[in-house]
């Protein structure tokens, strides 16, 4: 069982064990190979060798730089290596990969199987707890109030300025997000379909108005626009303060907001925030009984089964339960009073997790008494 007193070793070891059984199910692929070499003769392989399952298979470690004995290995030059004989590389590191994988295809002639075990740009080795990472996720919780303990207090301080920093960034140039041409084309989609008289939304999560304020060189062409954002109080008041105009207005309650956009609400958008509501489906139930002639959820991670895990964000200093949700499942919740219109899947999410592939999703919905 989980507790608040876990300590930080015994996160890192979940976090590690994640990241060590999708290691050991890459080297598992190669289990039939018969001459394999593992590249590097460093602390990376020193952490191979401790953690995963490399061991169990016969190998040769390589090294351009070091020689001499290595555990029980001497470890040999790549030029003194048959490379006609070897099947399977394992790169052991996460650095110059790209150059090793050069080296043994221009310089050797080497055909076979390489495995690697990092995607461009990662910076921190797999059994390092990678808190300063833009976003990882570990563990796999019976429920999300354990998961809320385990993360303990979410860091809204450090939220709110990180928050403040993107809006900055979108105030001196919008920002090319991989979903932004998506939402702006269904923007101009509800506002055709509403014979262009007005648009109306309610952007809930919608932090300091960044996606207004991306999308405002669409939104300055259309007649009557009014985007209400739902947030924390403390995004809300500085919002007030310091953004708010006639088109955007500031809210801490889908009432309230329904409220000021006073019957006309064209759009309701669920900003990436579905994940962090541990009674998800009630709130969602509220929402769909407002009758908004439309709704859009955006950026949601989805699976063939729920997952409720810990989402580490090292930009903002923080940990959070975090609900991967079973796709056929928030698919369900909306179909009974809303159809789907319109989707768009990021590819490059990959698969978070050893054991369960993960993709990230981007869902518009209209009212299905609307046609």
């Amino acid at each position: 069982m989980y507790t608040v007193e876990l300590e930080k070793e015994e996160l890192e070891k979940n976090f590690l064990m994640d990241r060590v059984r999708k290691i050991n199910q890459q080297i598992d692929n190669i289990r039939d190979k018969n001459n394999i070499v593992v590249w590097g003769a460093g602390t990376h392989t020193d952490y191979l060798f401790k953690y995963t399952d490399v061991l169990k298979y016969k190998i040769t470690v390589v090294d351009n730089r070091k020689s001499g004995a290595y555990f029980a290995f001497e470890v040999i030059s790549p030029k003194n290596v048959d490379w006609k004989k070897v099947t399977a590389v394992i790169i052991s590191g996460r650095q110059s990969v790209a150059d090793i994988i050069c080296e043994l295809k221009s310089h050797y002639g080497y055909k076979g199987e390489i495995i690697e075990f990092y995607e461009p740009g990662e910076i921190w080795s797999f059994w390092q707890l990678n808190k300063n990472k833009k976003s990882c996720f570990w563990g796999d919780f019976t429920s999300f109030q354990e998961a809320v303990q385990v993360a303990g207090i979410w860091n809204e301080s450090e939220t709110f300025e990180q928050e403040l920093k993107v809006l900055r960034n979108v105030l001196q140039e919008p920002q090319n997000w991989y979903w932004s041409q998506w939402i702006q084309k269904n923007l101009l989609r509800i506002y055709m379909e509403n014979q262009q008289k007005h648009l109306c939304v309610i952007d809930f999560g919608g932090g300091f108005g960044q996606e207004y304020f991306n999308d405002k060189n669409i939104l300055e062409d259309m007649q009557e626009v009014k985007w209400i954002v739902v947030d924390q109080q403390k995004h809300v008041t500085y919002g007030k303060e310091h953004l708010q105009t006639e088109k955007l207005i500031f809210s801490e309650c889908l009432e309230e907001a329904a409220q000021l956009a006073e019957g006309k609400c064209s759009l309701l958008i669920f900003g990436s925030v579905l994940q962090y509501i541990d009674k998800w489906e009630d709130f969602l139930q509220e929402a769909l009984n407002m009758d908004i002639s439309y709704m859009l959820i955006n950026r949601q991670h989805m699976a063939k089964r729920e997952r409720i895990c810990i989402q580490n964000m090292g930009a903002y200093n923080s940990m959070s339960a975090y609900r991967i949700f079973d796709e056929r499942e928030l698919l369900d919740s909306v179909s009974a009073k809303y159809q789907l219109l319109d989707q768009i899947k990021y590819s490059e999410c990959g698969d978070i997790f050893y054991d369960l592939l993960v993709e990230e999703k981007c869902w518009l919905f209209r009212r299905k008494d609307i046609g």
